[in-house]
């Protein structure tokens, strides 16, 4: 099947003139809600077809869909509590924190977080406080994975940018980040500079704080190249942020990223969203990501892999990364540093008492080296 390509524009720029005649080049309905729910769009879909043009969808589909959309909007409800509990014990201690992504990110986006499917709570903390707040979760019953040792995890404020603990008392998993990049990135976003720039929102009847829109925008460009903008929901998602911020001087943000080493995935991200999504991007923005052919290169392997139906499931998250930094000295820094700089897979594989923990970084490439190995045997094999 090839992907119905005027209903999911359609979607994608929110525009839905003539969306139930455009539905007729749906020919294998389970398949095209495949292919949304892969892209976390089913719910956007739900909502469009429901406002829209709600007799256009075959009635087991639009039940189900109903049926998703009703659980997701209790997800929220769930979410909502445990976050605002969270972010209270942090305030109870003095630690400052910001909600990132999740259903706070859908709210800001779409306007209702219930259109954006999410399957933990991102929270950015600094990194002075990274560890207090890490032993604040484990006295409410959150734990990293059993593999990884609690000096594993001090160890790891070090190494890395985020924990990852999940308790068996609570629905959702915590994304602690004490980084908007992670260490190997020569990307200089810190949470301490977040923080500072934070906006207040208002969510669930809840006044929080939020990144501002420039650095969510620049944050979820990181994510999304780290996982080598393997979705369309993100590229959606960016494209209603930057409608709903039209005071935003972008091309100051552009200038603001280059001081950051991120320029290139930003401007990923401009090109992506404008040409899938219709972004409204300045013209002089799109013209400089025009200019950049690793970041043009970059962006249409992307848009042809994530219009591809079935669904590409395989890419090289680290070998996007390398190829999207904007220099040859970062793309040095980052080979390096990925290369020592241990991971949380090191952590839980090798348990090493604190006054050695100084080898974690000599060892990092002996088992890259083994799992390299193991992965070409297997190629020769096959």
């Amino acid at each position: 099947m090839t992907t119905p390509s005027t209903a999911l524009s359609a979607l994608l720029t929110n525009r839905y003139d003539d969306f139930g005649a455009s539905l007729a080049e749906v020919t294998d309905w389970p398949a095209w809600i495949c292919f949304l729910a892969h892209h976390r769009l089913h719910l956007l879909f739900h909502q469009a077809t429901t406002v829209h043009c709600p007799d256009a969808v075959p009635p087991s589909i639009a039940a189900t869909l109903a049926k998703e959309f009703r659980a997701n909007v209790q997800q929220v409800f769930l979410a909502g509590a445990q976050l605002f509990t969270t972010l209270e014990m942090f305030a109870q201690q003095g630690l400052v924190a910001l909600p990132f992504k999740g259903p706070v990110l859908g709210q800001l986006a779409f306007g209702d977080p219930a259109l954006r499917v999410f399957g933990d709570l991102d929270i950015l903390v600094p990194l002075s406080s990274a560890g207090h707040a890490y032993d604040l979760l484990t006295s409410e019953g959150f734990s990293l994975p059993k593999a990884i040792t609690r000096d594993a995890a001090k160890a790891m404020l070090a190494a890395g940018y985020e924990y990852h603990v999940h308790s068996p008392r609570h629905p959702f998993e915590i994304g602690l980040h004490w980084s908007a990049a992670s260490r190997r990135d020569p990307c200089r976003l810190t949470t301490e500079d977040m923080l500072a720039r934070a906006v207040p929102m208002t969510f669930l009847n809840r006044t929080i704080k939020v990144p501002c829109p420039e650095d969510n925008v620049l944050a979820l460009c990181l994510h999304h190249g780290r996982h080598g903008w393997n979705r369309l929901e993100w590229v959606v998602t960016l494209a209603r942020l930057v409608d709903g911020a039209p005071d935003v001087d972008w091309a100051t943000t552009l200038d603001h990223a280059q001081k950051l080493h991120c320029r290139r995935r930003f401007l990923v991200g401009v090109l992506l969203s404008h040409d899938l999504a219709a972004a409204s991007w300045p013209s002089a923005l799109l013209e400089a990501a025009r200019h950049d052919k690793r970041a043009v290169s970059l962006a249409r392997t992307a848009h042809k892999d994530l219009l591809a139906m079935p669904p590409v499931l395989s890419r090289s998250a680290s070998l996007w990364t390398l190829q999207a930094l904007d220099s040859c000295v970062d793309q040095a820094t980052f080979t390096l540093k990925h290369t020592f700089i241990p991971s949380q897979s090191d952590f839980a594989a090798l348990h090493l008492p604190r006054a050695i923990w100084p080898l974690y970084p000599m060892l990092r490439p002996f088992r890259l080296s083994c799992r390299l190995m193991h992965t070409f045997t297997r190629r020769i094999r096959r």
